[in-house]
């Protein structure tokens, strides 16, 4: 494996790391409010045995989907926290001058050709 393909990997991570991120804070957000919903039906709705043990159900369900979002927020939230910081980011973007140099590089390396001199 070529090294410019390593630090390739960590920058679409840093990349898609932020997208990843964003859209599971606000998967959360939004089974936060579904589980808000469940409770108050629950606590205003006059509801039978077998309603409120559909509702139950679905709150369940709305948790488990609530729980893996936050999981990869929880997961990513390190690395977020180091790229907020401004010389964390400065460093990326050496970094990305670093992976264009060794880019330019490994090209040459692989057009190499010799020429004889006699």
């Amino acid at each position: 494996m070529e090294i410019s393909h390593v630090i390739e990997q960590f920058l679409d991570l840093c990349n898609k790391g932020s997208q990843i991120y964003g859209a599971s804070q606000a998967t959360v957000e939004k089974y936060n409010k579904i589980d808000q919903d469940f409770l108050h039906a629950i606590e205003l709705a006059n509801l039978n045995y077998k309603q409120r043990a559909k509702l139950t159900t679905e709150a369940k369900n709305n948790r488990v989907q609530r729980r893996l979002a936050k999981d990869v927020v929880e997961v990513y939230a390190p690395l977020m926290e180091y790229l907020a910081k401004p010389e964390n980011f400065a460093a990326i973007q050496m970094l990305k001058q670093v992976l264009g140099a060794i880019r330019k590089q490994e090209q040459y390396h692989q057009n190499r050709t010799y020429i004889k001199k006699v």
